[in-house]
């Protein structure tokens, strides 16, 4: 069954059929849908019978046997467990246990509170833990969690503010202390000047040791516009066609310029994952990709989700000229590293794709609209690398 299907069934009958499976009498109400592409959809669901509540998570995902419980329904094979008994995040239920989180991480400390910040089925989990007055990030990974704490290591020795590991990892759970300054999404929102140069991000990606070109790497957005614009097409079917021809044009400025030499990244660069104080970069979170990649990558993320931002909230509306801003004067960095500004503006257009589907939110009666926002920022941006590389490379369309 494709995924367009899968994606109507999570948000009609699913949450019916858990009911009926785990408790009869509960009322199933859908909280979060992740689509990825290419693997399938995960729903994320609240049971209450009116006493008590329990949350499930259904999914079409392909698992190995033994793993959940099947769901009873012909239209599709689903696969059902109670949280936090995630079949690919074994730690979730080691950060979720209130009394293992203060025996492992409170360093004679008790626990003072205890909550889920994100929590993507099957991929990962961040929960927000107070010990002793002292806040901590526990990351639950599927694997490759000391891959994970050695990347903070390097970063930390190399002069980059990643907040520091605390305590040891367990069950690929990674523990991390916070970070001074606040988010630099709040900063661009609440200033009415770029809070932030260009050259501090430019700085800050530079910084980043050669050590990490041993690590693993991780595809870029850009690698993977294929499927993400697939996602897109399923949550905003009418726009197929759109969406399409702008990946076609994605695809013909990829593949007609260089994209720089292989550097330390970060990985997914942006303005949530940027801490700032003080007009100054004062901390870098979520490196769990750093490693091997390109420059021109980190800073096209950058740019894209800097320019979603009044998609998001009215609030942003003033951050429209902050992307251009950026834009700019990242094109012309690049430029003087040998590098097209025509690949920046295309590979910005790619992430910008890969946000359409996220924007599907059943609870909102405008998500559809904040979708289609999202794909006319991309045909500006593909249909201006494209004019850009037609000017410095005529060839026919």
């Amino acid at each position: 069954m494709d995924e367009a299907r899968q994606v109507e069934l999570f948000t009609d009958t699913v949450g019916g059929r858990l009911s009926r499976a785990a408790c009869p009498a509960a009322t199933a109400t859908l909280l979060e849908l992740h689509h990825r592409p290419g693997a399938g959809v995960s729903g994320l669901y609240e049971l209450s019978d009116g006493t008590s509540v329990r949350y499930l998570v259904a999914t079409s995902e392909d698992l190995p046997a033994g793993s959940g419980t099947p769901l009873p329904g012909d239209d599709v094979d689903l696969v059902w467990w109670e949280h936090p008994a995630d079949p690919k995040l074994p730690g979730l239920a080691t950060a979720s246990v209130p009394e293992t989180v203060e025996r492992i991480w409170g360093r004679g400390s008790p626990l003072e509170h205890l909550e889920t910040v994100t929590y993507r089925p099957l991929r990962r989990a961040v929960l927000r833990a107070r010990l002793g007055g002292e806040t901590l990030y526990l990351k639950v990974l599927r694997r490759d969690a000391d891959q994970l704490a050695a990347r903070h290591r390097l970063l930390l020795e190399a002069g980059v503010p990643a907040p520091p590991v605390v305590g040891p990892v367990t069950d690929e759970v990674v523990a991390l202390a916070t970070v001074p300054g606040s988010p630099l999404a709040q900063a661009l929102r609440d200033s009415p000047t770029l809070p932030l140069p260009a050259a501090a991000i430019l700085n800050l990606v530079d910084a980043f040791p050669v050590d990490l070109l041993e690590m693993s790497s991780r595809h870029a957005w850009t690698d993977r516009i294929d499927a993400y614009a697939d996602a897109a097409a399923v949550a905003v079917p009418a726009a197929a066609a759109r969406i399409a021809a702008t990946v076609a044009r994605i695809h013909a400025v990829t593949g007609a310029v260089e994209r720089g030499p292989l550097a330390p990244t970060h990985g997914d660069l942006y303005e949530a994952n940027l801490f700032v104080e003080a007009g100054r970069i004062s901390g870098v979170i979520d490196v769990d990709g750093a490693g091997p990649g390109y420059l021109v990558d980190d800073l096209a993320c950058f740019v894209a989700h800097v320019s979603v931002l009044p998609t998001i909230d009215e609030g942003y509306a003033h951050t429209a000229a902050f992307a251009d801003a950026y834009l700019r004067a990242f094109g012309d960095e690049l430029e003087e590293r040998g590098i097209s500004r025509a690949g920046l503006l295309a590979r910005t257009a790619a992430v910008v794709l890969t946000l359409v589907a996220g924007a599907r939110d059943e609870t909102l009666a405008d998500w559809e609209a904040t979708a289609l926002a999202r794909i006319r920022l991309a045909e500006g941006y593909a249909a201006q690398a494209w004019g850009l590389l037609r000017v410095t490379r005529p060839f026919d369309e």
